[in-house]
């Protein structure tokens, strides 16, 4: 194998920096599940079928990519964002409900300050009408 080979248990991917040669993706001994030729060209293991060769080759991308460092810290940012998101939502929503309480707390207080004038109109009226 070249040194550009990641091969764990479950995954098993070949290619060339140079793209001179095939890239290899998966193993059924004695040859690969799947070739890109540098010419363009894709071979496949005779002994699958069409629709084995495809879910084989789409297990062994995803699970590289899953052990992929920079996949996992990919997946981790994403986690991040969705839980800021979410946070974020509750802020408005918190945010709404204090809005919510200021505007009743200040109409509260014109009410409670038109409440005193009236009082206050009334009392000069009794007082004219007394006289």
């Amino acid at each position: 194998m070249t040194n550009n080979t990641k091969q764990s248990e479950e995954t098993y991917i070949r290619w060339s920096v140079n793209m001179n040669s095939a890239i290899e993706v998966g193993q059924i001994e004695p040859e690969p599940i799947l070739t890109i030729h540098p010419d363009g060209r894709v071979t496949t293991s005779p002994r699958l079928k069409p629709d084995e060769i495809s879910a084989l080759v789409l297990d062994q991308i995803k699970t590289a990519w899953l052990k992929d460092a920079q996949a996992t810290k990919i997946r981790e940012l994403q986690d991040r964002i969705k839980r800021l998101e979410e946070e974020n939502d509750e802020m408005r929503a918190d945010l709404l409900l204090w809005g919510d309480n200021l505007r009743l707390q200040q109409r509260i207080n014109r009410l409670e300050e038109e409440n005193e004038a009236l009082r206050a109109d009334l009392l000069l009226w009794n007082d004219k009408e007394s006289k």
